[in-house]
């Protein structure tokens, strides 16, 4: 059932390789390679910016030892420019009853920091010149403990920061805190199930299976437009079809049922939802983009409804349906895709039915429809702005394609718009510039490289052009990861 795995991020690329390339040029290098070598295995991995200049650093979680005697160790690592090589900065060995880390913003904290959250209290770690060290000050004590510690598990966190504070998750449910110069200043406590920050959304990615596991259950996520609250900030926490919506200012909450799954499919184990709350219309109020998923690999079922709040945060009981070209099963993700406010559709789908997985099994390949809906003042429009076909290899075996979907999260070229980024196989990376919103008809490069099975893009040397970062978290693969270093010839 991998083959749902629909990572999204976006589209509108096609089955292309370099032949449109001179055979007799020289190729020119999209990236400079770097390869890093850990003492640990790979847990998990977030780019940050720790220290002011220069550009992001790399968070790593290693696990240290075997079971049952893992040590967590988090090592930072930066970027020498002038020597084009990573060096780690510091190790810092996490004690054994971490649940949950989180790095603070410098706009929060003047000193590089992170949060750590323990089974009984939750403490700042602070840069001290070589390393991080406790701060005794900032430190707040739980009334009472988590009710279990997991064996030498740390979930990694992005902070929900509003204003000049921060939420955290607490035995109690999730607490207001903000860093004052004498301590930690500790304000409200919002009773929302802690599991809602059970699940690590750090390396998972719209449409990939562990991406959709983990929206399948709790997770806290902050967002405004609440229409009694404007501009306050609002906790969304989706489980399958049912949200609940809480008002960091009134302490209210309401609970939405959108109504997607039947009794049968709430048992079944083949069906779930995936919920992105956003504003998709612009009226500051928050609506609902809800893809469902059901049934096996040779009869996938699939839709996406949008449910548009009205001005007292009402919902229309059915949505509205968006109807992907063909008999496709589809998934949508919402972005942003020509910056100009709007929130558009990125719509991933494939033909699922039994000569579908025929002609992967012979042809040890699927086909992948991608297309792009943008948001008008009449809304979204029944038919895709415009389409694009994408060929990736199947890996039989693993039941799923054999590569990465693209991806978005870059801006190779420094101009400030999306650009794709995506593998139709496991050696080679492909690069599509945006221009005029849309792709061009053959790539902008193609760099090729073991495509491992986690990816994450960002911006190491400050050059405005967007890096990558290339890893596994399976053992004996972990050890090791590669960075990517966009060069000139993106530009």
């Amino acid at each position: 059932m991998k083959i749902i795995g629909l990572s999204l991020f976006l589209f509108c690329v096609i089955p292309l390789s370099a032949t449109g390339q001179n055979a007799f040029m020289p190729k020119a290098e999209i990236f400079d390679r770097l390869d890093v070598s850990l003492k640990g295995r790979l847990r998990h991995l977030m780019l940050f910016d720790f220290f002011e200049g220069g550009g992001q650093e790399l968070l790593l979680i290693e696990r240290r030892g075997s079971y049952p005697e893992w040590k967590n160790v988090l090592s930072l690592w930066a970027l020498d420019s002038s020597e084009k090589k990573f060096h780690s900065k510091s190790e810092t060995p996490f004690p054994d009853d971490v649940l949950f880390f989180a790095p603070i913003p410098l706009r929060l904290i003047s000193t590089p920091s992170f949060l750590l959250i323990r089974k009984s209290h939750l403490e700042v770690w602070s840069w001290e010149g070589k390393g991080f060290e406790p701060q005794e000050k900032r430190k707040v004590v739980f009334p009472f403990p988590f009710a279990s510690v997991p064996d030498g598990n740390v979930t990694p966190l992005e902070l929900l920061i509003h204003s000049r504070g921060f939420f955290a998750p607490s035995p109690e449910g999730v607490i207001f805190l903000k860093i004052e110069p004498n301590g930690l200043l500790q304000s409200k406590v919002f009773s929302i199930p802690p599991k809602g920050f059970s699940k690590s959304s750090v390396n998972g990615r719209p449409f990939d299976l562990p991406f959709m596991a983990r929206t399948s259950f709790w997770y806290l996520q902050l967002i405004g437009g609440h229409p009694k609250d404007p501009g306050a900030p609002v906790f969304f926490a989706p489980w399958m079809d049912e949200v609940i919506r809480f008002s960091g200012v009134s302490n209210a909450s309401e609970r939405i049922f959108l109504r997607q799954l039947s009794e049968e499919e709430r048992d079944d184990g083949r069906s779930f939802v995936v919920t992105f709350p956003r504003d998709l219309n612009g009226d500051g109020i928050t609506d609902f983009l809800v893809n469902k998923f059901k049934g096996s690999v040779t009869s996938m079922q699939a839709e996406t409804r949008i449910f548009f709040a009205d001005a007292k945060g009402k919902f229309e009981k059915e949505g509205t349906l968006l109807k992907p070209e063909g008999n496709r099963a589809a998934g949508a993700f919402p972005i942003d895709f020509d910056i100009d406010g709007r929130v558009d559709l990125a719509v991933a789908s494939a033909q699922y039915n039994v000569w579908a997985v025929i002609k992967a099994l012979l042809q040890k390949s699927v086909t992948v429809h991608f297309s792009l809906y943008r948001y008008s003042e009449r809304g979204y429009g029944e038919k895709a702005d415009w389409t694009r076909d994408i060929s990736f290899r199947f890996n039989l075996q693993e039941g799923e394609i054999d590569g990465l979907f693209p991806t978005l999260e870059g801006d190779f070229n420094a101009d400030g718009f999306p650009d794709a980024l995506y593998a139709r196989n496991r050696h080679e990376l492909t690069v599509l510039l945006q221009k005029d919103g849309s792709f061009p008809g053959v790539p902008n490069g193609t760099y090729d490289v073991s495509v491992p099975q986690y990816i994450k893009v960002g911006n190491l040397n400050e050059d405005d052009q967007s890096d990558v970062i290339l890893f596994d978290t399976k053992t004996k693969k972990n050890q090791t990861l590669t960075v990517l270093l966009a060069t000139p010839h993106l530009l």
